[in-house]
């Protein structure tokens, strides 16, 4: 078992090439495995054992935890397009900054209970509209506030106070990794500072995956965190996004990318992988996933078309992200 710092270059595999006009341009290294419904790796490449930040990729158990700790909307448990945001990385389009001001109104909260970064939006459509009146961000707006928005429900669910939240020794964040801990089977290796400000946990990776392949047959709340994301991709990404196109042109499955490289996929039936690309390259992980998830039988073609990484040159199409050799 290695921690997230450990240098993993030389056991890495080949996950991902970047070809431009015919040649290889750029290749990328990696990690990743797949475990079938009883959590046995049936294919990897690299090291499965390495330790990893999931990133945004664990926000599936974070949701899960802040469900199972009471969070409430109008009186009602997480469930739906609350629960998606709530797991997501959302884009800020004004769809998903109004659901999370929602959650947060149904609490008597405002948008600077928010303990994550101000930020522009992710989606360019939204963030030009933001920018042309002047602004220059705003929390609501950061990809991580609906999972912030969940933790301040959870918070008023249970007296806890709202104001420092993100530490790691608030009550709320000591149950979520608690709760972490129970969903992968073991405990965390190493627990750090997000980009979003709260607590994020390095795990196995293939415990990760074994974990994902849990999610749709797990407690009330993890299946409740699977049926959500199934049921609205645009809530746990957006428009144009892969998290999202993923789910929309494959059946059963939910996908959640996570910051530097890693990408989760999972389906109902308990298949699952997690990569995680070495150079912390988003444009491989989607690919190599997708490619490594294929090696359960399950047709994902659908998924892997719509998120298709192209090479422009000149403005047109003169390459690709593919597999890489040990993925091939």
């Amino acid at each position: 078992m290695t921690r997230p710092d450990a240098d993993l270059a030389a056991a890495a595999g080949e996950i991902a090439v970047v070809t431009r006009s015919g040649i290889v341009e750029s290749r990328h290294l990696g990690h990743g495995a797949l475990v079938d419904p009883d959590g046995v790796v049936v294919a990897a490449v690299g090291t499965p054992d390495t330790g990893v930040f999931p990133r945004s990729s664990l926000k599936p158990w974070q949701a899960a935890s802040i469900r199972r700790a009471g969070a409430t909307v109008r009186g009602a448990p997480l469930d739906g397009e609350v629960l998606a945001i709530t797991s997501g990385s959302h884009d800020a389009t004004e769809r998903h900054v109004d659901l999370v001001r929602t959650m947060l109104a149904s609490a008597h909260l405002g948008v600077g209970a928010l303990e994550c970064p101000s930020a522009l939006p992710g989606s360019r459509a939204a963030m030009a509209a933001v920018l042309a009146d002047g602004d220059d961000g705003h929390r609501v707006m950061h990809n991580c506030s609906g999972k912030h928005a969940g933790m301040l429900l959870a918070c008023v669910a249970n007296d806890w106070p709202t104001q420092g939240y993100t530490a790691a020794d608030h009550p709320l964040q000591q149950r979520i990794r608690a709760d972490i801990e129970a969903a992968m089977g073991a405990e965390v290796l190493a627990t750090a500072v997000d980009g979003c400000g709260a607590p994020q946990h390095a795990v196995r990776l293939v415990d990760l995956a074994r974990a994902a392949g849990r999610l749709a047959r797990g407690d009330e709340h993890e299946r409740a965190v699977f049926d959500a994301m199934r049921a609205h991709p645009w809530a746990v990404a957006g428009p144009g996004r892969e998290d999202t196109l993923a789910m929309d042109n494959a059946s059963d499955i939910v996908t959640k990318t996570g910051a530097e490289g890693v990408q989760m996929i999972a389906n109902r039936d308990g298949w699952a992988v997690v990569v995680k690309v070495l150079d912390g390259a988003h444009r491989a992980a989607m690919t190599a996933a997708l490619a490594l998830f294929e090696r359960s039988g399950i047709d994902v073609s659908a998924a892997r078309d719509a998120t298709r990484e192209v090479v422009l040159g000149g403005g047109g199409p003169v390459g690709e992200v593919r597999p890489g050799n040990d993925l091939a």
